[in-house]
């Protein structure tokens, strides 16, 4: 009886499996003031594989957000970059420029400046990986993607304005009613 039991237990146990390569970007949540400015890192883990190349494609709402800059991150030697702010989509390309040259952990594959563009509402940032060919895709020494659909994120930006708070009026004037006093009249002619 015990035997059919253990062999139960290993049969509907399930099996864990490995996760794949991420490309993920940090923060997942940010609140940004109208025109002005956050930085969002793509941060690469390779599952321990030995690793060629990265893609991270990104998408935005080009009418709440607009990205100023790209910076290279330090887990690849060789870098570029494509900006859209008309299309919302970003792209970062890191890879080793030499051909027999791998590596596997993680690192920053790269960072990119946003500017809020409107001071109330919510946009979304997202890495855009699907069966498609322009999406995000780690590439391994024998050149096949390994990323799983899984290993991306988004992040969620709050855009407020300026200066972070709901104007609140202020009232005018010393606060209270005071009564009107009279002197004396006078009229002319009498």
């Amino acid at each position: 009886m015990s035997m059919i039991f253990l062999l139960f237990f290993l049969v509907s146990t399930p099996v864990a499996l490995a996760a794949g390569p991420t490309l993920l970007m940090a923060p997942t949540s940010e609140t940004i003031p109208n025109n002005g400015t956050k930085t969002f890192t793509i941060n690469i883990n390779t599952a321990d594989q030995q690793i060629f190349g990265a893609d991270a494609v990104i998408t935005y709402n080009p009418q709440a957000l607009e990205v100023t800059a790209v910076t290279k991150g330090v887990f690849f030697t060789d870098f570029n970059s494509a900006k859209d702010n008309t299309a919302g989509k970003l792209e970062l390309h890191g890879y080793f420029g030499t051909l027999d040259d791998y590596r596997s952990g993680s690192g920053v594959l790269g960072t990119f400046v946003v500017k809020a563009k409107k001071d109330s509402g919510n946009a979304t940032i997202s890495v855009i990986c699907n069966a498609s060919a322009n999406t995000s895709q780690v590439i391994n020494k024998n050149g096949n993607n390994v990323l799983p659909c899984t290993g991306v994120n988004e992040t969620t930006v709050a855009m407020v304005n300026s200066s972070g708070a709901t104007p609140t009026p202020t009232p005018m004037g010393t606060g209270g009613n005071i009564p009107p006093s009279c002197n004396g009249l006078s009229v002319s002619p009498t």
